[in-house]
């Protein structure tokens, strides 16, 4: 946990001291997760305070049996793809930066949809 506050506080300067909102990808592969888990357990009328096996790699890992270090390693290597992009494209004008950051949000968006939607179909009765 504290080591999430601390790459949390790290990633809120750099955006600060930079202005540049594009460095929040480095969180969109954890970060679609969460968010996407959240809408469909308030869809569900859970309480999202409570704790659930919810999340895509839960299901991944449980339900579809997938090997958790395959999963972890996935997510880790879509994740570093991701942010060595960003360092790329943090260097372009607002406008283009605003185009990668939204197409990966609504890539990364979709793939989860699809991925959770197949796994969930399949495993969970």
């Amino acid at each position: 946990m504290s080591i999430a506050y601390i790459l949390l506080f790290a990633l809120g300067a750099l955006i600060l001291t930079t202005g540049n909102l594009i460095y929040i990808l480095f969180l969109s592969v954890y970060g679609i997760d969460a968010v996407w888990t959240i809408i469909r357990r308030l869809y569900r009328g859970e309480n999202i305070f409570e704790a659930h096996r919810s999340h895509l790699y839960q299901f991944l890992g449980n339900e579809a049996g997938i090997n958790k270090l395959y999963i972890s390693f996935f997510y880790g290597a879509i994740q570093f793809l991701i942010g060595w992009m960003v360092i790329l494209f943090s260097k372009k004008d607002l406008f283009t930066q605003l185009i990668f950051t939204g197409g990966i949000l609504l890539m990364l968006s979709l793939i989860y949809l699809i991925v959770k939607g197949a796994v969930i179909k399949k495993y969970v009765r």
